[in-house]
């Protein structure tokens, strides 16, 4: 008799909830810098094996090395990518959040350089969570969403604190399908845990009842509804 997968085992091992919609419709995907990636079948994120995900002192030690700085005319032309796209979109005097902003918030600085105000959040370098009692016109997560270990829960909160009619501006590389995964650069940073398809965006704009706009591969604008 051809024995079954299951034979011997008083409990199977259970399938992995993915980290953005719970679902346990996930499955092995593929490999990547010897970690392995599983798939969800209902919203297609893409993540890294809970087991590989690294510590907060990883994290940090990881996010030192970035040299973000002020008086780079390079990086504020890279920050633009995702801000100038927000910034035609804002009312005057709008006021954002900055989540997710690194060592340095240089993001701020181009936004009130066009007549709005920004505030800071992020976990390591601006901790005060006095930021996230607010509510504002604007929000973005300049290479942010993929560092989330809990995106469901992080998404929510900022869907709490964007005003009706609000914009999240989101900066991420998409997983392209068609594409050697392991050999992809993103896939390859064990500080990038959740990767998003562009069917991940849809799907998070249906959950939250955000308008989705695709300005490039990697750029993002959500529109909450008034």
């Amino acid at each position: 008799m051809t024995a079954q997968p299951d034979e011997g085992l008083a409990h199977p091992p259970k399938a992995l909830p993915c980290p953005l919609c719970s679902s346990r419709s996930t499955a092995p995907w593929a490999e990547s810098a010897g970690s392995s990636f599983l798939r969800c079948h209902d919203c297609l994120l893409t993540f890294r094996h809970p087991s590989a995900w690294p510590s907060r002192d990883a994290e940090l030690a990881r996010y030192c090395l970035h040299r973000n700085e002020d008086e780079d005319p390079r990086y504020h032309s890279y920050l633009w990518r995702l801000a100038g796209p927000v910034v035609e979109r804002l009312p005057e005097g709008s006021l954002g959040l900055d989540f997710g902003c690194g060592s340095a918030a240089v993001m701020s600085s181009l936004f009130r350089e066009h007549g709005h105000q920004m505030r800071e959040y992020d976990p390591f370098f601006a901790p005060a969570r006095e930021p996230l009692a607010g509510e504002y016109d604007f929000i973005t997560l300049c290479e942010v969403l993929e560092h989330l270990h809990s995106p469901s829960e992080e998404l929510e909160l900022l869907n709490g604190l964007l005003r009706p009619g609000g914009l999240i501006g989101v900066m991420t590389v998409l997983v392209d399908d068609g594409s050697d995964f392991s050999k992809w650069y993103y896939a390859r940073d064990r500080t990038h845990v959740c990767l998003f398809h562009e069917e991940t965006l849809k799907w998070i704009a249906g959950r939250w009842r955000w308008r989705l706009e695709r300005i490039r591969r990697d750029v993002t604008i959500f529109r909450k509804n008034a």
